[in-house]
């Protein structure tokens, strides 16, 4: 992009406002939308209602076998998916997000009062070879986003909006026709730079000023009539398995027995690889969202039945279809697919870490004593969120059983590193791949009335392209809640955690500067952390370690491994067999602390 001289914003508002219409913009009051929409190979009707006069909006659509609604009455958004299940976004960033997303429905910025939004000219800048005015809007109560109107035409072209977990979303606006003496585009397409996962929207027709009913903008109730237990009782008990503080969740699709990593942070959803195993073929390729740089399409494949621990069977459930080539690499353990949201808002799940067991129970469940501490829940998408306080700096946290460390941050709250923290380094793994940030160690982190010491820190870096939403500071991991029974009540908003035995234990982190996965022969290096002893040893991405102090590595557990190398003294020897572009060599470090230790994570 080129920039030009700077415009006035309000200059530049006034003459999209004529361009616009004019006065006959401010008298409409109400919009009604039809049309089609398209995403991925995947199409289907699309409708919307636009109440200006209040700041209300729903819309409805289809993509192939997923029809999804969502909407905002004007107090609070919501969204409906796939399965009928409801989700109010009542978290902070939600409303905020949901209210900026309803001031664009309404075209908020024909209004030419002030206390509307506040507004900031970003200048005239090039884009698929135009000139834009570029203005800067903050709706009130909303997030920025930025409108970019075409210096030919004075219309609206495109707006830019910040990626709360992801890249920017980028809505072009195109065949603007006359409607009620306004004029309104035909043509949006919505996407976030690559191609593959535009959404576009073609209307047929908008309709100005038509009556729209309260229920057309109000949330839906759920439509969930799929789960049954199969003895016929309200609650089962399931054995499962806590690999890396991850639980694995034996299911079964269509009577194929498979292992599903249960999931807060997700929806629920079969790897693409599982599915072409089991003959099954997904539908369609739009964009799923998930931590890594690279962005994956997923596709909608609907089943007979899911049966969780066979005790509880979903009927006719529709999965999402997502490659995830590397899943059982990254655990050390076969993965076939995630239980996500979907089981969350059918059911009041409770995870005992410690005595890995799984309880499900048929909502609504009377909580018991041995609960512990009722945390309220917010919702943003379709991930639990929970207020909490991290030395100090109280903020708002996504709670994701899927994230094997303990604290995640979008960004340093201070702005910069702290001291101690690691080199730039591979952090965890995604669905995009490989998520990059910086280790350090936090000195409390407060969650309800339960106090943390000294958790361990992962930091995203700001090149990584990940970052969050305003006002949501990052995730709170399994090895956080793995100190904890957890129950989460989705339909009343609520989780509950009451300590194990684990609770007190300090947070250990790797000495080695490895990041290893697992294969057939060993464990492949991954990547290595500059300066730490991996590095000063030599080690490198891609080689192969088929042998750790004299024991052959294809018999060791990866979750093995990689304890041994977060509880093994500082100063201890590593022995390593290496394999690399064919050769064999022999390699050798002590491990050392790469962060500050805790009291209680000393040399043993």
């Amino acid at each position: 992009m080129n920039a030009f001289p700077e415009p006035s914003p309000d200059d530049v508002l006034a003459r999209a406002r004529a361009a616009a219409g004019g006065e006959a913009c401010a008298r409409l009051r109400t919009l009604r939308l039809a049309g089609t929409v398209s995403a991925g190979g995947l199409s289907g009707p699309f409708s919307q209602r636009i109440d200006r006069a209040r700041g209300r909006t729903s819309r409805t659509f289809a993509l192939g076998p997923a029809t999804i609604s969502t909407g905002f009455d004007g107090a609070c958004a919501w969204r409906r998916g796939p399965d009928g299940d409801v989700t109010r976004q009542d978290a902070a960033p939600a409303l905020r997000a949901a209210v900026t997303q309803a001031w664009l429905d309404a075209h908020g910025w024909w209004s030419p009062h002030a206390a509307t939004a506040r507004y900031e000219a970003l200048g005239l800048l090039e884009a698929e070879g135009r000139a834009h005015d570029v203005v800067r809007a903050l709706p009130c109560g909303g997030d920025p986003v930025q409108l970019w109107f075409d210096r030919a035409t004075n219309l609206l072209a495109r707006t830019v909006q910040p990626g709360a977990l992801g890249p920017d979303t980028v809505t072009r606006y195109a065949d603007h026709r006359a409607v009620a003496g306004a004029r309104l585009p035909f043509r949006v397409t919505v996407g976030t730079g690559d191609a593959r996962f535009d959404r576009v929207v073609v209307l047929d027709r908008i309709a100005a000023d038509e009556p729209i009913d309260e229920a057309e903008l109000a949330a839906p109730a759920a439509a969930v009539d799929d789960l049954r237990f199969v003895d016929g009782t309200d609650r089962a008990a399931i054995a499962v398995a806590v690999i890396q503080n991850t639980v694995v969740v034996p299911v079964e699709v269509d009577g194929h027995p498979l292992r599903f990593v249960l999931d807060s942070g997700g929806v629920t959803l079969v790897t693409a690889e599982t599915a072409a195993r089991l003959g099954l073929h997904g539908e369609g390729l739009v964009q799923a969202g998930g931590m890594g740089p690279r962005p994956q399409g997923a596709g909608f494949v609907r089943v007979g039945r899911l049966a969780v621990g066979g005790a509880v069977v979903l009927e006719r459930p529709l999965l999402h279809v997502l490659p995830l080539p590397g899943a059982s690499a990254v655990l050390g353990v076969p993965v076939d697919g995630l239980l996500g949201a979907e089981l969350f808002r059918r059911l009041v799940v409770r995870i005992d870490y410690e005595r890995e067991s799984l309880a499900l129970l048929r909502p609504p469940a009377e909580p018991a004593p041995d609960w512990g501490e009722r945390l309220p829940l917010t919702f943003y998408a379709h991930i639990p969120c929970v207020d909490a306080e991290l030395d100090g700096l109280a903020a708002k946290f996504l709670l994701d059983t899927g994230n094997t460390g303990a604290v995640l941050l979008h960004a340093w709250p201070e702005g910069t590193p702290r001291e101690g923290a690691s080199a730039p380094t591979t952090v965890g793994w995604g669905v995009g791949g490989a998520i990059v940030g910086r280790l350090a160690r936090g000195g409390q982190l407060r969650l309800g009335a339960h106090r943390i010491e000294a958790p361990a820190l992962r930091v995203l870096e700001e090149a990584h392209g990940t970052r969050g939403a305003p006002g949501l500071a990052g995730n709170l991991g399994a090895a956080i809640l793995s100190r904890f029974v957890v129950t989460f009540d989705y339909g009343c908003n609520a989780a509950w955690l009451a300590p194990n035995a684990r609770f007190g234990a300090p947070f250990r982190v790797d000495r080695s500067g490895l990041r290893i996965h697992a294969v057939d022969d060993g464990f492949a290096v991954m990547a290595v952390m500059a300066g730490s002893p991996a590095d000063e040893a030599g080690l490198r991405a891609g080689d192969r370690i088929v042998a750790v102090d004299g024991a052959a590595a294809r018999g060791i557990p990866l979750h093995a491994q990689r304890r041994a190398w977060q509880e093994r003294a500082a100063g201890t020897r590593v022995a390593l067999r290496v394999e690399r572009a064919g050769e064999t060599f022999d390699a050798g470090f002590a491990l050392r602390d790469l962060i500050p230790a805790t009291r209680g994570d000393t040399a043993r």
